[in-house]
């Protein structure tokens, strides 16, 4: 149908977006990272220009970990439904929103089945369905006043592969708007 086609086609465009956008960040994050390196490395600065300089160097050694992380994302989706690690997925998409789970003191929790649950899917695709659940919880979490708790879960039951996400928090104000 036209519809299938047109929502094929804009899937296949966001999944080229993040190694564009990727890319354009990469550049320049090196040059900067190069010259912290360097200045790091020269022991005249006070205490203070010190920690500074750290901070600038752990924060941007996080940001090129989120490029490297996009870059692998766009990567290795070409559209193609293939054999997929649902504990991949669902892990490379908690590591894109850990900083900010750790920044607002949520504990996050992952378990994985012992025997890795494999899925037919199209990788990207089931990553977003992940980030969206795990940013909608992040939302409800980091909104109360008691921080809670995300744990998430894969297993494999008999033919069927489970994941199941789970908030100890407030719950979210629209449950309807989670996809």
């Amino acid at each position: 149908s036209v519809e299938r086609l047109r929502e094929s086609e804009k899937m296949a465009a966001l999944g080229r977006m993040p190694s564009g956008i990727a890319h354009e960040i990469n550049n320049p994050l090196a040059g900067l990272v190069g010259h912290v390196e360097l200045l790091r490395l020269q022991a005249k600065h006070d205490a203070e220009t010190r920690a500074r300089l750290e901070t600038i160097h752990k924060n941007s050694q996080r940001m090129a970990a989120l490029v490297r992380n996009l870059l692998k994302i766009s990567h290795r989706s070409d559209g193609r439904v293939v054999q997929v690690s649902l504990s991949k997925v669902i892990r490379d998409a908690l590591g894109l929103r850990q900083h900010d789970f750790d920044g607002a003191g949520i504990e996050v929790r992952f378990d994985s089945s012992p025997e890795e649950p494999w899925v037919a899917g199209r990788e990207l695709e089931l990553q977003q369905v992940a980030l969206n659940i795990i940013s909608n919880a992040y939302d409800a979490l980091h909104g109360a006043r008691a921080k809670g708790r995300l744990v998430v879960e894969t297993r494999v039951d008999g033919d069927r592969v489970v994941a199941t996400f789970s908030a100890a928090g407030p719950g979210m104000a629209h449950p309807e708007k989670v996809f």
